[in-house]
């Protein structure tokens, strides 16, 4: 009797199955991509609003709240 062969010792499987290793590591690629396009994009926005947020706290401001505590205590 011969020895069953596995369908993936045939030279055609190998290569179907080469074939679709190599889709999904393009595939793969393209999303790694696309992930770090949009790292980049949330990184730009995260920055401007740190700078916006050191800025505003950096700068005197020109009118200085009110401690509702001490009018409160003037009015009485």
């Amino acid at each position: 009797m011969m020895p069953a062969h596995d369908e993936s010792e045939r030279p055609e499987a190998q290569g179907t199955s080469l074939a679709e290793a190599y889709l999904h590591l393009v595939r793969g690629e393209q999303a790694a991509t696309a992930m770090e396009a949009d790292l980049d994009k949330f990184e730009a926005r995260l920055a401007a609003l740190l700078d916006a947020v050191e800025t505003n706290t950096s700068a005197p401001s020109a009118v200085e709240p009110q401690d509702d505590s001490l009018a409160a205590k003037e009015k009485s």
